[in-house]
This record gives C-alpha cells, structure tokens and sequence, in this order.
C-alpha cells in the first residue's frame, strides 16, 4: 500500500502544535484580573446575560486599545478560554442551542434574571415567528441568527446578496416589532446603508416588498434614537433613504440633532461625538438636495463645520464632493464663505494629487455655484495637463468626467489652450482606437489556446469607446468647438461616432449641444441626422422655456435653415404660459431668439416675448402680499432681461415702468451695483429719465451700505 503522506504530515504537524500548546502556562496574573474585570463589565453592561457573538462585539467596542498580545503564549487562546477557565468563580457559563454560541452568566441575581429574561425572550420570538406578525415579514423559520435576539448579524459589510441580507436581518425586525429586542441608532444606521449598497438587486415585487419593510423599521429606530448617532452615522442614514418617498419627518429631526453637533451643543447631542469629516458633510447636504429641502439653518451649519474643519483633512476628492454637495443643494449665499474656504484648500493640494473625477466634479460645482475664479479654473485645468503627462490617454478614459471637466470651462466662458487642446487629442486617440482581433483557433487537445486567443486586456480607449453615449458626446463636442478645435480629422470622427448615437425625448439638451457643435462645421450628414430626431420631438417635449431656449441658441449658431424645426420651436414658444417664465427665463429667451438671424421665422417672437416680460413682472409684484417680502428676481436677472429685450427691438415704457416699480423689493448684494448701473445706463440712452434715476439712487445706496458693511 502507498502510505497517506498528507495525512501523516497533518498529524506530525497536530502532535507538534499539541506539545508546543503543553508548555504554554497560564497568563500573568494581573494582566489575568484586569481581564476578568474588563469581562465582567461587558456582561453586566448587557443586563447580567449575554450569548458569546455579543460579547466580542460589545467588548471590542468597550475595550478597542485592549492589546491582544498580552494573552500571547499562554493558555488564554480566546473569550471563552478566559471566562470558562478562569472565571468561574465570577460566571456560568451555559449552552445554547446552537453549538458555537454560549451564554456568559453572572452569577449573582442579576445575572440569574437576565437569564431568564434570555431564555424567555427566545421563546416569546419563536412565537412571532409562527403569528400574522412572522407572515409579514416573510420568515422563514424564525430563527435567531447571530448573536441572539439582541444583536444583528456580524460582517454585514461581508454580505453580496440582498436576500441573505434579508433572511438574517428578518428575524429581528419581528424581535423589535414584538418587543422582545432591541437594537442601537448606530446599528440601524450600519444595515440601512448595507441595504442600500444592494438594493439594486431587488428585481421583483416581492423583494422590494421585503426591502421597504427592513428600511421602514430600522428608518424608525434610527429616527427615535438620533440624538446618539455621531454625524457619520446621521450621514449613512439619510443617504439610505435620501431616495425613498415618506421619509420627511427623518430629515426634520436628524436637521435639529446635527445642527446641535454642529455648534458643539453637547447638552443638546447628549454628548455624542461630532466626529465630522469632510465626507460626512458631502453626504448629508447631498441627502438634503436629493430630497429637494432647502434647509437654511442646516446648510448655514454644516458650511461653518467646513470652515473650521483643519486643511490637511481635505483631499482632492473631498474638496470635490464637498462642492458638488452645497452647488446641488443651491445653498447660495450661505455658502460664499464655505466656497472661499475650498477654493483655498484646492490652491494649496499638490497637482499629482488629483484625478480626473475629482477635477471634474469640483470645476463643474464651482461653475454651477457661481464660485469659479479663472486663476483657481485654470491651476485645475493645469493640474489636468500634469495627470496626462504622468500617466498618458490612459488617464482620461471616463467620457463623462472629460466631457464635465471641459464644460465647466465653456460655461464659465474660460480658455485654457492646452486643456481643450490635450483633450482633443486623446478624445480623438480613444474614439479611432481599434481592438486586437481575437485569434479563435483551439490549441491541441489538453494544451492552452495560441496566445493570441487569451483574453484581451480591457484597454482606456475600450472604457472610453463603451462608456460614450449621446450626451456625453454631443457635451464633448460643443466644448472642443468652443475651445478653437478645428482639426478635421477630430470632426470627422466625432460626426461619424454622433451618427452611430440614439436621443431621446429626454436628451434634448444632448440634442442642442449637438446642433451647437456641428452646425459650424458645416457637417450636412450630421446634421441632417440631427435634424430627424428634432422633428420628431412630441408637443410635450416642448413646454419648457428653458427648453426652447437652448434649442434656439443651438440653432442660432450656425446656417441652420430647416423650416420644419424652426416653425416647432416658434410653436412652442407660443404657447408656454407667461407664468411658466421669471425674468431670467425671458432674458435667456430673447437672447437666444435674437441669435437666430432668420426674421421670417423669429419675427413674431419679439412683441410677444414683450407682452411675457411685462406679464412676469406684474404678476411678481402682486404675489408680494406682505410689504416686507422681497422680490425672488435679482437685479442682474432684471438688467438681463431688459438688456435682451433691448436687442429684439421689444422694449418700452411698460416693461421699464414695472422694473422699476419692482425695484424697492428686490434683495440687493454688494455684487449688485454693476448691474443697477447697467439698467439705469440702458434707461437714459431709451429716455426714461424718471426710471433711470431710481435705478442710479438704489445703485449708490447699495454701493453706500456696502461700504458701512465693509467697516
């Protein structure tokens, strides 16, 4: 017989670890009574009672700067070593019925009725389980998993999929809707956002029935415990259920409990550790704009955490998150100082620090929030350039963080030559790359395949090229036009890759950008595939002024004569309702038609977007009942909307009369005296000298209160 090696080398190695264990003594015996004590406390912590899982939870928790080492070479080679050893003076240590959990026992009263307490507990779940209440939740057998009915099951972190998740979290939502268990906000917190990482999984009615009812218990015990959650906690929260309707009453109580946090009210927080980070605020005002609360008290709060937060907290990508967070609550002007605050961190980062991603993001928030200074956008757009020269095309294979990242710059209306210029010529190396034809030849039989038939590596061009759909390559394309690309290799590619794209009723934006990109280009093939789908746009695709607007600025930009698409878009502006309008709509409006150098089709537009204009500001001031409310306009919407009515030839004593009657209501800022001095310019050259005096004493009292302010 040929002997079993391995298993005579196990035993070797068994009899080996076996004498080695035989030498080992018992540990020192402080360190062995300061353990004892430590374990002590976590049992009596627990009630007198608790099951082995828990223990080791609770005492991690507890104790975390405990060092292990001190155990190290001595009989104590565990928890239950330590208590079943050498404490049984202290405990009773007894069997469950599941083998690998014990239950650690006091032995003193309490820990006798905490025992009972347990055992009852158990019992009284089993019951659930078989009631209406167990049917509810959809159990399956009702049995307690993990450490018991008191905890939750270890490692939710480690679980892949939303049914297991399911099946081990169910039995205790029946403890906790039975009352026989109880959890903490901090755990509640933990297996929300764990449910939210997988939710995507949940195809079927029958899962999301399951999902909705551990979101809606667990969304209640966090709620009713919050003033113990740490902002980390509160921020794992809300974006948990940031995306689920009847929730408001989470966001209105965890605002109060962070505004507390925030101003170090620990009396308020009951002494809960902030524990803020960067990230932690991004997330929270990005739950509250998700959830379209514009939350003032809140905002202004969290923009004061940032300010006092040190700069070395801040990375690339905090910065970044942090700036689309308060630019998509639209937190203005709460934020000038936090947005002050970012844009001296991103100064001072190191350039090899950043990411495409983060550049993006950050570029793109700055723009939106009416934050972006050219010499900060153009250090990024330089922080871009040194990524490429570090790491090549490879770099930028996102086409939506290249097509983010250049449009800031378009909107923001700032060059930067070498960024649009580097960006075309990887755009242009990823969309004309061309994958290795796989050889699909077999090897012998029993060998490999040729190397040539081994899986290719999934290069950058490949992402960039999988990645690309309309809107990110219509964006693309207006920005490289508005950056001077002119080469006409690049446009050739990038009307041959638009003409492989689909749009939707939904992508009209996309569709605008596209006009805008190749109408110059006098590219008639795209163009007239462009032109299809805007035929075929429905009536109810067009009732946005906003819309229409960058529709007919699109147009406007080159030789763009098809009357099908022009006489839809005159149709469409026709019909929207003035109310639909504000006096920056209108003055996007008419700046737009007044691009459009086509009268035979534009021409009725001016006297009507007049009679609009007069309308929006007559019904914007009888909707200030209150003499003290200020107007929503500003006074750079007002001198736009003047100015462009001006352009169409539109404008007169009406409208200037109105703008002006609604002058002592709007809500001036120091950066508003440019734009009254405009208005009142524009005034005096159409003769309104009465109006333009008004306009010229509120410019010079504003400037005036600005200056007192400044002292």
């Amino acid at each position: 017989r040929v002997p079993n090696l391995r298993s005579q080398r196990s035993s070797l190695f068994l009899a080996l670890a076996t004498a080695e264990k035989e030498k080992w003594g018992p540990p020192p015996p402080e360190v062995l009574a300061d353990a004892l004590d430590k374990a002590e406390q976590v049992v009596r912590s627990a009630g007198g009672c608790i099951d082995s899982l828990s223990f080791g939870q609770e005492w991690r928790e507890m104790f975390p700067e405990f060092p292990k080492d001190k155990f190290k070479g001595t009989t104590v080679t565990s928890f239950n070593k330590l208590i079943s050893v050498h404490g049984t003076d202290r405990f009773v240590v007894q069997n469950t019925k599941k083998k690998e959990i014990k239950l650690y026992i006091l032995k003193d009263s309490q820990g006798e009725a905490a025992r009972l307490e347990y055992e009852q507990a158990e019992q009284q779940l089993k019951e659930l389980a078989n009631s209406p209440l167990g049917d509810f939740f959809n159990i399956r057998g009702g049995n307690i998993k993990g450490g018991g009915v008191k905890s939750l099951p270890r490692n939710l972190a480690s679980y892949t999929k939303l049914d297991l998740l399911l099946n081990d979290l169910e039995p205790n939502l029946v403890a906790f809707a039975g009352g026989v268990a109880q959890v903490s906000a901090k755990d509640a917190a933990t297996a929300l956002n764990q449910i939210k990482r997988l939710q995507y999984q949940a195809r079927h009615q029958v899962q999301q029935n399951r999902l909705q009812s551990a979101v809606r218990v667990f969304s209640d015990v966090a709620v009713r415990q919050i003033h113990n959650l740490n902002s980390k906690s509160v921020s794992l929260f809300l974006n948990a259920i940031a995306d689920r309707e009847g929730y408001e009453h989470c966001f209105e109580e965890a605002s109060k409990h962070l505004q507390a946090l925030a101003s170090n009210e620990h009396d308020h927080a009951e002494g809960v550790e902030p524990m803020w980070s960067p990230q932690a605020v991004a997330v929270i005002v990005n739950a509250y704009a998700k959830v379209g609360r514009r939350d003032v008290p809140l905002f202004r709060a969290m923009s004061s955490v940032v300010s006092n937060l040190p700069n070395e907290k801040f990375d690339a990508q905090a910065v970044a998150n942090i700036a689309n967070a308060f630019a998509r609550a639209d937190a203005r002007p709460f934020d000038q100082e936090l947005f002050a605050k970012l844009r001296h961190v991103a100064a001072e980062l190191p350039s090899d620090s950043w990411n495409p991603a983060a550049l993006a993001i950050l570029t793109s928030a700055l723009v939106k929030a009416d934050a972006a200074e050219p010499e900060l956008m153009k250090q990024l757009g330089d922080n871009a350039l040194v990524l490429y020269e570090a790491q090549g095309p490879e770099a930028f294979w996102s086409p939506t963080a290249m097509s983010q990242l250049l449009a800031a710059f378009t909107d923001a209306g700032i060059q930067h030559s070498g960024l649009f210029g580097t960006m075309g010529k990887v755009a242009l190396q990823h969309l004309t790359y061309t994958p290795p034809r796989k050889d699909k030849r077999k090897g012998p039989r029993g060998k490999k395949p040729a190397e040539s038939a081994q899986p290719t590596k999934v290069t950058a061009s490949d992402k960039f090229q999988r990645a690309t759909n309309g809107v990110t390559l219509a964006s693309l394309a207006k920005s490289l036009r508005w950056g001077g690309q002119k080469g006409k290799r690049l446009w050739l590619i990038l009307g041959e890759n638009c003409r492989h794209q689909t749009f939707s009723t939904t992508d009209i934006s996309a569709l605008a950008d596209a006009v805008e990109a190749f109408s110059p280009a006098e590219d008639e093939e795209t163009m007239k595939y462009l032109s299809s789908f805007l035929r075929g746009l429905p009536e109810k695709a067009l009732k946005s002024p906003m819309t229409i607007s960058k529709l007919l600025a699109a147009v406007g930009t080159g030789q763009y004569n098809d009357g099908q698409v022009l006489t839809k878009l005159v149709k469409g502006v026709l019909a929207l309702e003035p109310f639909a309008f504000t006096p920056a709509l209108v003055a996007d409006m008419a700046e737009s038609i007044s691009k459009v150098d086509n009268p035979r089709y534009m021409g009725p537009l001016g006297p009507h977007m007049a009679d609009v204009s007069l309308k929006v500001l007559n019904f914007e001031m009888d909707s200030l009942d209150n003499p003290k409310t200020k107007a929503r306009v500003t006074a750079y919407d007002m001198q736009r909307m003047l100015q462009s009515l001006q352009t169409l030839g539109h404008i007169n004593e009406d409208i200037v009369s109105a703008a002006t009657k609604l002058l002592p209501r709007i809500n001036l800022t120091s950066a508003d005296c440019q734009s009254l001095q405009d208005s009142a310019k524009l005034m005096k050259e159409l003769g309104f000298e009465a109006d333009a005096q008004e306009w010229e004493k509120a410019s010079s009292d504003n400037n005036l209160l600005t200056r007192i302010g400044s002292i």
